[in-house]
């Protein structure tokens, strides 16, 4: 599968049967930033969520460095499909347009995703709009603003991170 910029206008969908989809996004701080993943199963499950600081404060690099820890998750996960979705339409051009030279300071994070993609038949990063893309939106910028990183427990996430897993499950 290759990167598509597809998405239902109207907020987070399901991935295919037996698919997975991967969330990604990252808040800019003023020293660093934080990327957050969320992955659901086709049921709508969450299988993993994590917020990792990262130590840049230009925001193409640190969403990119989200792609590159989605991906790195890809080897362990079980299922016929994985979808990387960003909401960086920009970065989803970069990783899946071999031509397109990247800025200098992502060139050769690009390269490691186009190789990854290249090597994974059943992985695809997909350009989502920000509305499709909420909870990892919002699990990015808790995150930085409380200083937490790790994975989570979900019955023991933040309000604002759960609210909006019920609002794109719903």
């Amino acid at each position: 599968m290759r990167s598509q910029a597809s998405a239902s206008a109207l907020g987070w969908s399901f991935p295919p049967r037996h698919g997975l989809k991967i969330n990604v996004d990252a808040a800019v701080g003023p020293s660093f930033s934080v990327i957050a993943v969320v992955t659901r199963d086709w049921r709508g499950n969450v299988v993993f969520v994590g917020s990792r600081k990262v130590n840049t404060i230009i925001p193409l690099q640190a969403k990119a460095q989200a792609v590159r820890w989605a991906l790195s998750l890809v080897s362990d996960l079980r299922c016929d499909f994985v979808f990387v979705e960003i909401d960086s339409q920009v970065l989803a051009k970069l990783i899946s347009n071999s031509t397109a030279p990247p800025p200098w300071r992502i060139k050769f994070l690009c390269s490691n995703l186009r190789s990854f993609l290249s090597s994974y038949s059943n992985v695809a990063i997909r350009w989502v709009p920000r509305i499709c893309n909420e909870a990892a939106h919002i699990l990015a910028k808790w995150s930085l603003f409380c200083n937490f990183y790790g994975s989570f427990d979900v019955s023991f996430s933040p309000d604002c991170f759960s609210s909006a897993l019920f609002r794109e499950s719903s």
